[in-house]
């Protein structure tokens, strides 16, 4: 499984921090689409880790009335001894990504009752790639600044 590179982690950890206890989060940041990060469980087993969380980050947008994503990808992220104080000690795994314009739903990880049971290597890779590129822009665009 591939997990975020350092540089990335510390974005993703960014965004989780300005969540604070909350469960979602929707960040304004024009002239952008708003992001919008999301808590959706605790205690996902993936592989060797048994207590990860399941986060989703997207861009959302309406056409004709239906909620579109433009992505919207899934990511477990699995927390070290020191929380998100360290990111060096934080997994962030790529699990699905979707584009609704597009019709497109890509899953690296499928799960079953919160526990991983199918990987798609190609997939997860692709996903961990785009979501680099993703976090790297959202990063640029300010969006941890808002």
């Amino acid at each position: 499984m591939k997990t975020l590179d350092l540089n990335n982690t510390k974005i993703f950890c960014g965004l989780m921090e300005k969540m604070g206890d909350k469960t979602h989060l929707k960040i304004e940041n024009e002239p952008f689409m708003p992001l919008s990060i999301e808590k959706l469980a605790d205690g996902i087993n993936i592989g060797r880790y048994d207590n990860g969380i399941l986060y989703s980050l997207a861009h959302y947008y309406t056409l004709n009335g239906d909620l579109m994503s433009d992505p919207e990808m899934t990511f477990i992220v699995v927390l070290g001894e020191a929380g998100l104080a360290d990111p060096q000690t934080v997994q962030v795994l790529p699990c699905s990504y979707t584009q609704s314009d597009m019709g497109i739903y890509e899953e690296g990880v499928r799960f079953s009752y919160q526990k991983a049971i199918e990987y798609d290597t190609d997939l997860q890779t692709g996903h961990t790639e785009f979501a680099g590129v993703w976090l790297s822009n959202i990063h640029d665009q300010g969006f941890l600044e808002q």
